[in-house]
């Protein structure tokens, strides 16, 4: 986040489909989609809310620098909220080829980012891309 491109709302489902979807984060196995607590096979160790600890990282960062961010703290609560409802197909299974090959998740659900940039109550009102890209590299802390 210190480029303000990845501070927009298209920047940061770019961030997102680079760093996690990309680079094959298992959104399956983590959020244990679909999984019973006593189905065989299921595995407990592997579950883990990594995406959920860097949504709240970037939440405190909205919180701390509001100017700095075009979207606001409603848009990450329900970016997290549809990780679990999987309601759309971006955060599902564990791969790229998973999402594209096995289960063909594009053609069948709808894809999260086109959802929220569908909600203006999800743009912050006092975002100014001036200050954000004058800010530099580094958010100092208050």
């Amino acid at each position: 986040l210190l480029d303000p491109h990845y501070r927009t709302r298209e920047g940061f489902s770019t961030l997102v489909e680079k760093d996690f979807l990309s680079f094959g984060h298992p959104f399956h196995t983590r959020c244990g989609h679909g999984e019973g607590k006593n189905e065989q096979g299921g595995d407990e160790g592997q579950l883990s809310p990594i995406f959920i600890q860097f949504l709240d990282c970037i939440f405190q960062l909205v919180n701390q620098f509001p100017d700095y961010f075009e979207f606001n703290a409603r848009y990450l609560l329900l970016l997290s909220e549809h990780i679990y409802s999987c309601r759309f197909g971006t955060l599902l299974c564990d791969s790229e080829r998973e999402r594209e090959v096995v289960a063909g998740i594009r053609q069948r659900t709808y894809c999260m980012w086109e959802y929220l940039d569908s909600i203006p109550d999800l743009i912050n009102p006092v975002f100014d891309r001036a200050t954000s890209e004058k800010a530099g590299d580094l958010l100092m802390p208050l």
